[in-house]
Parts: C-alpha cells; sequence; structure tokens
C-alpha cells in the first residue's frame, strides 16, 4: 500500500505483515479512505472474506486520483490475486501481466515477483504447468526475501509433483520449510508443515503378490520410474517403460485388471471375476461367455506389458517383471472422479459416467461435492459444458505482502 504516517496505517501493515489479518482489521476500525480500504481488502482475503474483500478494493479503486498510480496497481493486484486464489476458469494471463507492469513501473517490484508467484500458483491450479515454468522464471524477487522464497518453493512443490520427481519434490519440500522458518510466520510455517505431511504421509494403497501396504505420493513417483508394471488405480492406466496404456474409458476391463493384479501371480475364480467385473449376485452361462469375450479384449490391450492366462481356478496375469497395483485410500464416487481428471483435460459429464460406469445422476452429484469443496469447476453452458480439475494451490494461504513505510 502507499506510505503513511499515520499510526494505525502503520500497525494494520505490520499485522498483515504477520499474516495477523484480524489484528488489521482491529487497527484499521472503520476508516472509509482508500489505503485503509484497500489494507481492509488484504485483511480480509487473508480471513477467507473474498466477496467482502473486493468489495473494499473496489470501493478504494473508485475513490482514487490521478496521482495515486501505485496504490491503483497494488488494488488491481490484490484483485486478480483474489481471482487466482478462488480457481477462476476465466482468467487468462493478461490482467496479471499487465497489473505487474504498473507494479514496475510505479517502482513496486517486491509486489510485483509476489503477484507472479500467485499467478504461477494459478497456473497450476489450472493445470498450466508450462504457464506455472515461465512466471516462476520471471518473478524478480531479492534472494534473501524469505516470504517470497517460500512462496516460490511452493510452486516447485507442485511442479515436481505433476512431473512425478520425487527427488525433486523432497527437496522443494525441504527448501520451502527452511525459508519459511526464516519468514517467522507463523501461519506460513504451519500450511508448510501441513503441505509436507501431505506429500509425505500415507496417500495410496500399493499391492503386490497379495500383500498391501500404505505409501506416500513420494513413494508412488518413485514406482513411476521403477522397471515394474504399474497398474494405476487413481488414473486408470498401466505403465510400463515410458510406455501408458489408458483405460479411462473401459470401467470393465479395468475392474478385470485389477482384481487379477490384487492377487498376482495366484489366479482368480471365474465366479470372484464375473462378482466383481459385471456385479452378477449369481453367475450363470450368459456371465461366462462374456467374461471370455472381455478377457480376450483385456489380453488385447495388455500386450506386450502382461499376459493374461488361463489357470485354474479360472485366470492369472503373467509378467516377466513385478506388478504392482496402486489405488487412492479412499474411493468414493467423488474421489474416482477426481482421479479420472488428474490429467486436467476437460470431462463432460456423461463421458465421466460412461468412463467410471455409474449413472450421469451420480457423476453431477460427484461434481457438485467437488465444486463446493473447490476441486473442479465448469467451462461452457447447455451441451457444450466441461469440467476441470482445480489442481490444489499448495497454501490456501494469501500470504502478506510487504508492509508500507512507515
Amino acid at each position: 500500500m502507499r506510505s503513511v504516517v499515520d499510526a494505525p496505517l502503520t500497525a494494520a501493515a505490520r499485522a498483515l505483515a504477520l499474516g495477523d489479518g484480524l489484528s488489521a482489521l482491529k487497527w484499521l476500525g472503520l476508516r472509509a479512505d482508500a489505503p485503509a480500504r484497500a489494507m481492509r481488502g488484504a485483511a480480509l482475503s487473508q480471513l477467507g472474506e473474498f466477496v467482502r474483500a473486493k468489495a473494499q478494493l473496489r470501493a478504494a479503486l473508485r475513490t482514487l486520483g490521478p496521482g495515486d498510480g501505485l496504490l491503483r496497481a497494488r488494488c488491481l493486484a490484490a484483485e486478480a490475486e483474489i481471482a487466482l486464489a478462488l480457481g477462476d476458469l476465466r482468467w487468462s494471463a493478461a490482467p496479471v501481466a499487465r497489473a505487474v507492469a504498473e507494479l514496475e513501473a510505479a517502482g513496486d517490484s517486491r509486489n510485483a515477483a509476489y503477484l507472479q508467484l500467485v499467478a504461477a500458483h494459478a497456473a497450476l491450479r489450472l493445470g498450466r504447468p508450462k504457464d506455472a515454468e515461465r512466471l516462476l522464471r520471471h518473478a524478480r524477487f531479492a534472494p534473501a526475501a524469505p516470504l517470497e522464497r517460500t512462496f516460490a518453493e511452493l510452486v516447485r512443490v507442485e511442479l515436481a509433483a505433476k512431473r512425478e520427481d520425487p527427488e525433486l519434490l523432497t527437496s522443494a519440500l525441504a527448501c520451502a520449510g527452511a525459508a519459511a522458518d526464516r519468514a517467522a510466520i507463523p501461519a506460513l510455517v504451519s500450511e508448510v508443515a501441513r503441505i509436507r505431511d501431505h506429500y509425505e504421509g500415507p496417500t495410496a494403497v500399493i499391492t503386490s503378490r497379495g500383500k498391501a501396504r500404505t505409501a506416500s505420493f513420494c513413494e508412488v513417483c518413485a514406482l513411476a520410474r521403477s522397471a515394474e508394471v504399474v497398474i494405476d488405480g487413481g488414473g486408470r492406466e498401466v505403465r510400463s517403460s515410458g510406455e501408458c496404456v489408458s483405460f479411462a474409458r473401459r470401467p470393465v476391463l479395468f475392474e478385470l485388471l485389477r482384481v487379477l493384479a490384487e492377487v498376482w501371480p495366484d489366479a482368480v475364480a471365474r465366479d470372484v471375476l464375473i462378482s466383481r467385473a459385471f456385479g452378477a449376485r449369481r453367475p450363470n452361462e450368459s456371465h461366462r461367455i462374456r467374461l471370455r469375450v472381455e478377457i480376450g479384449r483385456l489380453r488385447k490391450f495388455v500386450r506386450p506389458q502382461l499376459e493374461v492366462v488361463a489357470k485354474e481356478p479360472g485366470y492369472a496375469l503373467s509378467a516377466t517383471r513385478e506388478v504392482v497395483l496402486v489405488m487412492p485410500l479412499e474411493e468414493s464416487p467423488a474421489s474416482r472422479v477426481l482421479s479420472l481428471m488428474h490429467r486436467g483435460e476437460p470431462w463432460s459429464a456423461s463421458s465421466l459416467a460412461l468412463a467410471l460406469d455409474v449413472s450421469e445422476r451420480t457423476v453431477q452429484r460427484s461434481l457438485g461435492e467437488l465444486q463446493s469443496a473447490g476441486k473442479v469447476g465448469p467451462t461452457g453452458n447447455g451441451r457444450g459444458r466441461r469440467w476441470v480439475r482445480l489442481f490444489a494451490i499448495p497454501t490456501d494461504l494469501l500470504l502478506p505482502r510487504s508492509s508500507p513505510a512507515p
């Protein structure tokens, strides 16, 4: 915000710099001048009151004069930051670029760099890693600035997760923790610790040779680079030697593969396969005929990485390498929808229903839950409506910007 000389505004700015939006609001009281409204908007955004924050920022913009270029640029940047934090699918890089240019022209290079980091986070949230890398590369902040360094490292954490690079992910998490400790903002330190726990704690169940165990995200990433045949139950893919076969739109074939992988190298009885894949409580001859047809289709899809062989009392997987099944910890309808959208591509509700072998109404309920939780968002209208996964921003905390000079 603009340079000020009065004590309440300076105290509010210092509270914001410590991530204490509530104390900042107390210092501002009922003041209605432009700097106070703008700072109140920043405090409300820290507290998650985004609608009220936008109203305060717009009220501040309406009262600014021709000589208030710097404060105007900061208000516009704050509006862009709120939109990005909300995962607005209409967002594009153009408004951010304009706000960054205005901040740099006004001499506020720190907030310009910070806004680029926020935009990089949002680009990752919308599944645009190339945009995130470009924004991160162009963000110019002081090497000794712990706040900006923490935020930059959190962007690298998400980039590493997107690339499934466990070494880079571990390194970025360590750097983010060290930078947060130097920043000495309790809320930021706590948030970085939560993110570290998310990636280092149990996130999946790995099954091999009939034995299941929980695994962290880093362990799952390491599996993707191993020589094993990995059956990904979240993305419904089979990965081996850099090749990937998708079963996203073949739910019955994937369920057969999953059941066979759970007990590999042993065999699964035909009636068990029929029950799990077709949902039949009392298998009959028509179910057994269908099973033979689906097994024939499965054989074509999994070659040459795997073979499906007849073996009493039913069928079994045959492989020259280890077969590993990776499934999410939670298997609710909503979690399955979210896992299927992991690459960031747009999906229609009908396509999701077909891929998951459930009713479209079930998918719509799941999408409603995920939208309320801020995990997916719609684009288009009517028959052209598609749903896109909103990739998690490493921190839900809108980090405080620098305090104004007293």
